[in-house]
């Protein structure tokens, strides 16, 4: 179990610190206007829905006390956030229509961004 608390916080120390790198830096200190967080909203959602691709990869090469670590973490990720009551991806979704970006904005190819078709919600085009 030391192995196991080790590796949880050196991927929560890993985590946090991309909010130190000068990218993020940047990207944290841009004031946003409604134009910038619509770009950013949409964006944001495309990365939640792609970066999981990884994790399969994850879990096929793992030991089955990480697989189950990972599973878990993944569960209220993708199924149900225990604390929202949805997905993590509904969320975004939910926060950009918050925002003004509509179901034809998120279908629509023909967008500013390549990205805004990208946003959909499941089932709907």
């Amino acid at each position: 179990m030391a192995d196991i608390n080790a590796l949880r916080s050196e991927l929560n120390r890993m985590a946090n610190a991309q909010f130190d790198t000068p990218e993020f830096q940047r990207l944290l200190s841009v004031r946003f206007t409604l134009s910038r967080a619509r770009f950013y909203i949409i964006h944001n959602a495309f990365y939640n829905k792609n970066r999981r691709d990884c994790w399969g990869f994850v879990l096929g090469a793992s030991p089955l006390d990480v697989k189950k670590l990972v599973w878990k973490h993944k569960e209220d990720e993708l199924i149900t956030d225990k604390r929202a009551g949805e997905d993590h991806y509904s969320l975004v979704v939910r926060q950009a229509a918050m925002i003004g970006v509509t179901a034809e904005e998120r279908s629509s190819r023909r967008s500013r961004s390549p990205a805004f078709g990208l946003l959909s919600t499941p089932g709907s085009t």
